[in-house]
């Protein structure tokens, strides 16, 4: 019973890896269909909001602190883990050592990025 509750939530931390990375690519690959294509503008803007709001009040991301309390349940190699996904996967795959303030403050100047694009759609309508 053990081994299938363990593939279960490996599973489920898996397709919470891939929401989470499909919307990272989202908000970073965002900015740039905010600069080429005006009606994207507002959406960008609301996944923006939404994310920031997010990790203000859940004190981090919340999709972070959902796939590592699944890794950590069951998988010895993530109990002290304590990391941020951004940095923990450029550190994983491309050797990039980011701190965690780092990863903060280049999410809060894309919002401040995606605002004023915002603000330049709607002053420019």
């Amino acid at each position: 019973m053990s081994r299938v509750l363990y593939l279960h939530r490996k599973i489920f931390a898996n397709t919470v890896f891939i929401f989470h990375l499909s919307w990272a690519a989202l908000i970073l690959c965002g900015s740039i269909f905010a600069i080429a294509m005006g009606w994207y503008r507002p959406i960008h803007f609301a996944l923006m909001a939404i994310t920031i709001s997010a990790q203000l009040l859940f004190r981090g991301c919340p999709l972070t602190i959902l796939e590592n309390m699944l890794r950590r349940s069951d998988d010895e190699r993530f109990k002290d883990f304590k990391g941020r996904f951004i940095a923990y996967y450029l550190n994983k795959w491309f050797g990039f050592n980011l701190s965690a303030k780092i990863v903060t403050v280049g999410a809060w100047l894309l919002f401040v990025f995606a605002a004023v694009l915002f603000v330049v759609f709607l002053l420019g309508k």
